[in-house]
């Protein structure tokens, strides 16, 4: 299992840790946690390293510690992680939520591409606009003139922390090599490793 930047103020393995990271803004399957499934799931370079009945003595055990929460489904059951395994999460991983940009491309009923980002600081958000409008990912794109609006945590375990939302309609994307080279910005676990 690869080296995971923490801050090893619990007692949590980084196996367990590795468990609960996908955790940290979804519900996640207990197929895509399968040592076999994790990386590609993930898209990650690593996994926890644990055997199928490993991982599920893993889960029961942060469950039973009040951690994860199972939710039962089909065919597969989902986690997701409890506030206090969230605050657990933080206290490890140390994320900077003033960095966080989530992004997300969708197609309108008319099949244009919309962009929304979701940012717990506008500034970080104009940071994001501002790149992708430099190096042509996303066109057009006019940084300055975002409308940012109040929205709910994407973060479902930490619901208190403040976010904001800015849709853009109607554009088309470039090569997202340049754009993803000079991020500032992080929205995965393997982002914090790199640009804590």
């Amino acid at each position: 299992m690869r080296s995971i930047r923490r801050s090893h103020r619990s007692p949590l393995t980084d196996a367990e840790l590795t468990i609960i990271d996908p955790m940290f803004d979804t519900r996640v399957s207990l197929y895509f946690l399968l040592s076999a499934n994790y990386a590609e799931a993930f898209n990650v370079a690593y996994s926890h390293g644990l055997n199928d009945a490993q991982l599920w003595s893993g889960l029961k055990k942060l469950c039973a510690d009040g951690l994860v929460k199972e939710v039962a489904g089909d065919p597969y059951s989902h986690f997701e992680l409890t506030a206090k395994g969230g605050g657990i999460w933080e206290e490890e991983r140390e994320p900077k939520w003033n960095k966080y940009c989530d992004i997300g491309e969708y197609l309108d009923e008319h099949g244009n591409t919309r962009l929304e980002l979701f940012v717990a600081s506008v500034h970080t958000g104009a940071e994001v606009l501002s790149l992708a409008a430099a190096t042509k990912v996303y066109a057009p794109i006019d940084a300055e003139r975002a409308s940012w609006e109040e929205a709910p945590s994407p973060i479902y375990w930490k619901s208190s922390l403040p976010f904001w939302k800015a849709e853009i309609s109607n554009i088309t994307k470039g090569n997202a090599a340049r754009f993803y080279e000079r991020r500032t910005w992080w929205s995965s676990v393997g982002d914090l490793n790199i640009r804590s």
